[in-house]
């Protein structure tokens, strides 16, 4: 095994969406990743359709959800709710760098498997939990799913199209921002403990609320609306910061621009061949938010006469940032993903050619070439046990024919 992170072991707890972004990633960059799933308690996102198409063209029980979030880790199966599987965990604990949960508060620390047991047997244990409010405070022992976080967080009111308008009301954004956000805090939190452990050889409990990263993220609004006082308000594609920016049609398409920056702006009056727009004192650069309803009006009347394809080459040579508005087909057909490989094909037990998208960073040195495919359930069991737990096979048909794995 090679990469980054290459001979660091994870124990990895986690399921659904944000511990397993967190996990695969970590994996990506070389750990290995040990998963355990309880048997009779399948993580959800395994069977949430749409279902894997096997060689055959039959529909399996791998759901497209889990392979997005499970590639290159190890799969066992195994009861930790049984003190003879919880003894079985600590022996592969004591052996691993890095635990990673993402349950409710407190939910493996009642199993005899919190930061609090397991630094017993590893004092250099980074044990990181992702929960949705955090491990303290009123709302620690609720549960939560991203929208939960879109809504409690404040993001969610100030998402939408404007009152008034068709659709008006808060909306959810389209991916799970939350879930996404608070994987990536995870993975930096426990970068950075891995580093502390070098230099001082302590361990530590990293608690990452889901709640908290939403608001971090969201921090520019936040900051806004404490320096200003003033509610941010929905605005739909436009901002609430700059003008113009935001969906405009052509002929055939809608297309994004953000000529906001001053540059940007002439550029643009120069693209769309009307340079009155530059000295109308209503889009002076102080002035284009608070008129940008009449200044996207003008902006509008004019693409709507372009194709797509040729005012984005003007715009693009011009400096003008914009872009197609795509669905995903049109996205993983572009030049640009086909150029940077973000598309790669694995051999799948169930499908040979299965086609995932790749981690997005780019290494001088030590490129990511790692892509092993999401394994089935329990599929490394017998060889983490034997490897890590030191079972020998008369253990491993023991603990199977107790149904413990």
């Amino acid at each position: 095994m090679t990469g980054l992170l290459s001979g660091l072991r994870v124990l990895d707890f986690s399921r659904v969406l944000s511990g397993p972004w967190a996990s695969q990633m970590l994996a990506d960059l070389g750990a290995e990743v040990v998963r355990i799933e309880q048997p009779g308690n399948l993580d959800q996102f395994r069977v949430v359709p749409p279902q894997l198409m096997d060689a055959e063209g039959k529909r399996s029980w791998e759901s497209a959800l889990y392979l997005g979030t499970n590639r290159n880790k190890k799969s066992v199966s195994l009861d930790f709710s049984k003190p003879e599987g919880r003894a079985v965990i600590e022996k592969i604990a004591a052996q691993s760098d890095i635990v990673l949960e993402n349950f409710r508060a407190g939910y493996l620390g009642r199993r005899g498997l919190g930061y609090d047991d397991l630094k017993k047997i590893n004092p250099g244990l980074i044990y990181c939990s992702i929960s949705g409010f955090g491990q303290d405070g009123p709302y620690k022992d609720r549960a939560g799913y991203d929208s939960t976080f879109q809504a409690v967080s404040g993001m969610m009111s100030f998402t939408g199209q404007p009152d008034g308008t068709p659709g008006d009301g808060p909306m959810r954004t389209g991916p799970s921002f939350c879930d996404f956000g608070a994987a990536m805090y995870a993975v930096i939190g426990i970068l950075a403990a891995l580093h502390h452990r070098t230099a001082t050889g302590q361990g530590q409990y990293i608690d990452v609320s889901m709640m908290d990263t939403t608001l971090a993220m969201i921090s520019h609004h936040v900051m806004s609306f404490m320096v200003g006082g003033e509610m941010p308000k929905r605005v739909g594609n436009d901002s609430p910061f700059a003008a113009p920016l935001g969906v405009f049609p052509c002929a055939d398409q809608l297309v994004t621009i953000n000529a906001a920056a001053e540059d940007k702006f002439l550029a643009l009056c120069d693209a769309l061949e009307a340079p009155q727009l530059k000295t109308d004192p209503r889009f002076e650069r102080r002035l284009r938010v608070g008129n940008k309803a009449a200044l996207n009006a003008e902006i509008e009347q004019r693409t709507k006469t372009w194709k797509a394809a040729d005012l984005l080459q003007v715009l693009a040579d011009k400096g003008v940032p914009s872009a197609p508005i795509n669905d995903i087909g049109q996205a993983l057909n572009d030049p640009q993903t086909k150029h940077r490989n973000m598309v790669r094909e694995v051999p799948h037990p169930l499908a040979p050619d299965l086609k995932m998208v790749a981690n997005p960073l780019r290494f001088s040195a030590t490129p990511l070439t790692r892509y092993d495919a999401p394994p089935l359930l329990g599929q490394h069991t017998d060889e983490v046990l034997r490897d890590l737990a030191g079972a020998s096979p008369d253990d491993i048909a023991r603990l199977r024919g107790n149904g413990l794995i």
